[in-house]
Formats: C-alpha cells, sequence, structure tokens
C-alpha cells in the first residue's frame, strides 16, 4: 500500500483497502470477507508473529 508506513497492518473488504496500524474503528455498509496483511515491501526478513483481536458492535 504505498504512502502507508512499511510493515504497518492494511485490510481490505472487497475493493476497499484501507490503513489498520496499531488500531482502527469504524462502521461499514461493505459486504464480504475481512483480510488482513503486513504492507510489506519484501520477505526476505520475515519472522516473527502479530496478535489480532477483532470486536463486532
Amino acid at each position: 500500500m504505498p504512502g502507508v508506513i512499511e510493515d504497518s497492518l492494511v485490510g481490505r473488504i472487497g475493493g476497499n483497502v484501507f490503513f489498520i496500524g496499531e488500531g482502527v474503528r469504524f462502521p461499514t455498509d461493505k459486504a464480504g470477507e475481512l483480510e488482513m496483511t503486513i504492507n510489506d515491501v519484501g520477505y526476505h526478513d520475515n519472522e516473527g508473529s502479530i496478535g489480532v483481536f477483532i470486536t463486532i458492535v
């Protein structure tokens, strides 16, 4: 995702791509799966893990 901090968490619902970072709260009328990934430019140093908590209200 150009223009977004490298190694940050980003998400997508349908064609709507957005920055998550350390947290995001947003209403959506989009239907579909929530997909998340790390905004990464290379795979040469990938190790470790990340925890994600999702709350639907």
